[in-house]
């Protein structure tokens, strides 16, 4: 009952709302909504939220997350279903490639690309009768694979850093060396 006479609570859960390992906005909004007690209002903020993570910020965990489904009425279920067949899967040519481009020499290309690989076999997991769905998901995996092999070769021809031939011989001259007190 009180979720029904506080106004500020349904505002503070959308406006809170993330999907990031289940907030507590969204466990407590989950609740609501399964318990009948979520304002309509908010419920069809919250599904306009989802809708945006995925389609506007790339987003790939919600398109097979079914506890965020359920905020969707039937027709907007389907509709989301839908749109994500024809506009998501067809685009993550550019979704992956965005990734790629906030890749790190410092990190590991397999690493960097793991969740973009959970999100994709969680797609197929989730939504095996999709027509083409596991060509989509192994086209990408090639993809992923053949970036990840090609980062892993030019990080290999790199000379690691901190190797004793890259220290100038201008640091080496004269004053202590860091390796002096080392008893080898």
């Amino acid at each position: 009952m009180y979720s029904k006479t506080d106004g500020e609570l349904a505002a503070s859960l959308v406006r809170d709302f993330a999907r990031n390992l289940f907030t507590k906005s969204s466990d407590l909004a989950l609740r609501l909504l399964r318990q009948g007690l979520l304002p309509e209002s908010a419920r069809d903020t919250i599904s306009t939220k989802i809708h945006s993570f995925v389609f506007d910020e790339d987003d790939l965990g919600y398109i097979y997350d079914q506890d965020m489904h359920e905020f969707f009425g039937d027709q907007e279920r389907e509709d989301f279903y839908s749109d994500v067949q024809k506009h998501v899967l067809s685009d993550l040519d550019r979704i992956r490639r965005s990734q790629q481009e906030t890749y790190s020499y410092e990190e590991d290309p397999d690493y960097h690309l793991s969740d973009f690989v959970d999100q994709l076999e969680g797609i197929r997991a989730a939504f095996p009768e999709w027509p083409g769905v596991d060509d989509v998901v192994d086209t990408q995996r090639c993809r992923v694979d053949d970036w990840v092999n090609e980062v892993s070769q030019e990080r290999r021809e790199e000379p690691a850093v901190g190797r004793s031939d890259l220290i100038r011989p201008s640091a080496q001259e004269g004053g202590r060396n860091i390796f002096d007190d080392v008893d080898l």
